[in-house]
C-alpha cells in the first residue's frame, strides 16, 4: 500500500485536498444533500449508535490516562506509565479502522449523493449494494491495519536505533491518516468501478491528499458524539469532488503503463 507514493506531488494534492474541504460544507448546502438519508433510518439510526459508543471507547481511554493508578510495574519491577499507553491509543490507536468499517455506510451514502450532483443524475441505491461496500470496506481496512502493523514494527527498530523513539506516535499517526483517507477515495474509486487493486495504484499517486483528508478526518473523530456523525459525511463529500475534479481513476499516461503490470501481478 505504500509503496512508490507520488511524493514529488505531495504538497500540491494536500493544498488542493484542504481547498476541496473548505468548499465542502457550501457544497452540502447547495445541493442539500443531506435530503434522502431519512429515507433509510437504519443509516441514522447506526451512526448514532456507533458515535455514542465510539466516544464512550475515547472518553474511558481518557479516564485511565487521567487516573492517579495509571502507574504500574513492568515485567523488571520498573515503574512505566500506563497512561502514556492509553493516551496513545485513544489518538493514535487502530480503533479508527474499526470506527470506519462500522460507518462504511454513511460514506457510501454521501459518496452516491455527491457524484450524483456532480454528474447531474440519479442513482438508485439497493441494500445488496451497501452490503457489497461493507464487505470492500471490511477488506481495506483489514489490509491497512496489517501493512500499519508491519510499518510500526520496522520504526520501532529503526528509531530506537536512533534514539528517536519519541518520534514514533507522530509517525504512527500519519500512517494511520493515510489508510483513513485511502478508505473514503476508494469510494470514490469503488464508483469508478475499480477493484481494490487498482484503487490502490491510483490512490497512491494521489497518497498527498489521501493523507491530508485522513489527517483531518482522524483529529475530527475524536470530537465527543459529532466527530463520528460529521467526519464520514465530509470525508466522503471532499474525497469524491477530490476524485471527480481529479480524475484520479485515471493516472497520467507516464504511471499507466505500470499501474497495468502491477495490477496484473496481483492476479
Amino acid at each position: 500500500m505504500f509503496k512508490q507514493l507520488n511524493l514529488t506531488e505531495f504538497i500540491p494534492q494536500s493544498i488542493r485536498c484542504i481547498k476541496i474541504m473548505v468548499e465542502s460544507y457550501d457544497f452540502f448546502k447547495k445541493h442539500k444533500l443531506w435530503k434522502g438519508i431519512f429515507e433509510h433510518k437504519w443509516i441514522v439510526l447506526l451512526t448514532v449508535l456507533i458515535s455514542v459508543i465510539f466516544t464512550y471507547t475515547i472518553a474511558t481511554n481518557l479516564v485511565d490516562y487521567f487516573s492517579p493508578a495509571s502507574e504500574i510495574l513492568n515485567a523488571d519491577g520498573d515503574p512505566t506509565n500506563a497512561r502514556q499507553d492509553s493516551k496513545e491509543t485513544a489518538i493514535f490507536g487502530g480503533s479508527k479502522f474499526l470506527m470506519m468499517i462500522m460507518l462504511e455506510v454513511v460514506i457510501f451514502h454521501f459518496s452516491v449523493r455527491t457524484l450524483e450532483a456532480l454528474n447531474k443524475e440519479k442513482y438508485t441505491t439497493t441494500f445488496g449494494m451497501f452490503f457489497k461496500a461493507e464487505i470492500r470496506m471490511i477488506k481495506v481496512m483489514i489490509r491497512g491495519f496489517v501493512y500499519s502493523l508491519i510499518i510500526q514494527f520496522v520504526l520501532t527498530i529503526i528509531l530506537k536505533i536512533a534514539d528517536l523513539e519519541y518520534l514514533l506516535p507522530f509517525l504512527i499517526f500519519i500512517v494511520h491518516a493515510y489508510i483513513i483517507g485511502y478508505a473514503f477515495f476508494d469510494n470514490y474509486n469503488e464508483q469508478q468501478k475499480l477493484n481494490i487493486k487498482e484503487s490502490d495504484l491510483c490512490i497512491r499517486y494521489n497518497s498527498g491528499a489521501a493523507t491530508t483528508l485522513g489527517i483531518v478526518a482522524s483529529l475530527g473523530l475524536m470530537v465527543p458524539i459529532i466527530g463520528p456523525i460529521v467526519v464520514p459525511i465530509f470525508g466522503a463529500i471532499a474525497s469524491n469532488i477530490y476524485g471527480f475534479k481529479y480524475h484520479i481513476e485515471n493516472p497520467p499516461e507516464h504511471v499507466i503503463p505500470k499501474a497495468k503490470t502491477e495490477v496484473e501481478e496481483f492476479v
